[in-house]
């Protein structure tokens, strides 16, 4: 039986708060988009292949920028030349003044001369996120003189994954109310804006970010927009952390598919706040029961959480359900079910690949991560399987009686 001694150890050592289990991860930052997803990898290859181009030439070349950048000059700065020169920079003021400077003058020229396809903003975006320049990619993004030359989808993403890099999360909070304003495609709510935006709403952890959120996971329904998984798991991460584990219940009842591995772990981190531990346990022995044979990993489920399950059971004081959390605990141990990955881990997983973004029901459960995939609950095909550990303290427990 778990004893209440043990319960207190446990308590001491991982219990301080749902807040702490929630928001601790691993130490540093951490990309919420591949380099892969944002188009990154693509930016330097091209980088590598126009350095090669210029080999000898790039002073030269960016001194005749600077001639054509002089306001009284009649020079045009063509689509070509911008090209070259977001591939070229490098992280120096004088270069980064000089690609500002070649932007305006380019977007200021008579539109009709421009006859390309090129469209700049994602390229642009990508060459600030190369470079870490959040401030100035931001500046660029809000600048008058630069207008219309940022309107993409993929654009806002790659700002945004870069403010979020470097923990500028209200900042991506003001985009996003200006980029609902613009419904770039017909999109008011953006599938990866969106999951941006409740990643740094999960992030800042405050009241006004929590509220924040609710309010526009209530303005998406009202739209129509279904959100995405992500969403969900921020949303419902963030109402724990406030102290409502029955908001984040209900947040999670939009969830079409209950069995991925967040999903599942964050309702059972939720009933246990709210001291239901009777009801964690059918979720817990569901991982046991059953399985999938094409998942590349068992169902599993955080160690924290059952540490949070184990003390509410000590406070519900009830022999039945203590024995019950003792035999499917020790049934997890040994189908080795119990993941070491906390919470945070698992909620900030890089996302590897990306539908192009929509918004509403498009494409939605088929975004792909990185370790998404390795903690995939399956499909709908699953099969019951036989735990001799659970299944051997049942018989015992009946034998006893």
């Amino acid at each position: 039986m778990t004893s209440k001694l043990t319960s207190r150890v446990v308590a001491n050592v991982f219990g301080v708060s749902s807040k702490w289990l929630l928001v601790q991860g691993h130490v540093g930052r951490r990309s919420l988009f591949t380099a892969e997803a944002i188009g990154l990898e693509a930016y330097e290859k091209q980088r590598s292949r126009t350095q090669t181009q210029f080999t000898g030439m790039v002073d030269k070349f960016r001194n005749k920028m600077k001639e054509f950048t002089i306001s009284d000059t009649k020079n045009m700065i063509f689509t070509e030349d911008l090209k070259h020169m977001v591939h070229l920079i490098e992280n120096r003021p004088e270069e980064l003044t000089l690609i500002s400077q070649m932007m305006k003058r380019f977007n200021n020229q008579n539109r009709h001369l421009r006859f390309g396809t090129f469209v700049f903003g994602p390229v642009v975006m990508r060459m600030y996120h190369y470079l870490n320049q959040p401030t100035l990619a931001l500046e660029a993004f809000m600048d008058p003189e630069l207008d219309g030359l940022f309107e993409q989808l993929s654009t806002f993403q790659v700002l945004c994954d870069l403010l979020y890099n470097n923990e500028m999360y209200q900042e991506i909070i003001n985009v996003f109310e200006i980029i609902k304003t613009k419904q770039i495609q017909g999109h008011k709510y953006p599938r990866n804006m969106t999951i941006l935006v409740f990643a740094a709403c999960y992030k800042m952890n405050t009241v006004q970010s929590y509220e924040y959120a609710l309010q526009l996971l209530s303005d998406m329904k009202a739209f129509g927009t279904e959100p995405v998984r992500r969403v969900t798991s921020y949303a419902a991460a963030l109402a724990i952390n406030q102290n409502a584990p029955q908001i984040a219940l209900e947040i999670l009842t939009t969830t079409r598919n209950t069995n991925y591995v967040t999903i599942r772990n964050l309702k059972i981190l939720a009933l246990a706040e709210l001291n239901r531990p009777d009801d964690c346990l059918p979720i817990i022995r569901y991982s046991i029961e059953f399985d999938n044979p094409d998942a590349l990993k068992k169902h599993s489920v955080c160690q924290e959480v059952l540490e949070k399950v184990m003390l509410s059971v000590d406070r519900l004081g009830n022999k039945e359900v203590s024995l019950e959390f003792e035999r499917i605990n020790k049934a997890l141990v040994s189908s080795q079910q119990i993941s070491t990955s906390t919470l945070a881990d698992l909620l900030n997983t890089e996302i590897v690949a990306t539908q192009p973004m929509t918004s509403g029901t498009q494409g939605q459960g088929q975004e792909q991560r990185n370790v998404d995939r390795s903690f995939r609950m399956g499909r709908n095909d699953f099969k019951p399987k036989r735990s001799p550990t659970y299944e051997r303290d049942i018989r015992r427990s009946i034998k006893h009686e």
